[in-house]
């Protein structure tokens, strides 16, 4: 079964104030049921059923 999901922009107070124009935020989400097999994977998201790299270039201020 496939599933559709939408990311938006995070919401200004949530910008760094010290984040200058261009800059890029890093980061991954990870959607699904987890199952652990004791062997370190628990830490890692990439190891989770969908796991996402994201990115957000930092607008200018208006």
């Amino acid at each position: 079964k496939k599933e559709a999901f939408y990311l938006g922009p995070p919401s200004k107070d949530k910008v760094l104030k010290f984040s200058p124009q261009g800059s890029v935020l890093l980061g991954a989400i990870s959607y699904g049921k987890l199952s652990y097999d004791d062997k370190g994977e628990r830490k890692n998201p990439l190891k989770n059923p969908v796991s996402c790299q994201i990115s957000y270039i930092v607008p200018p201020n208006k």
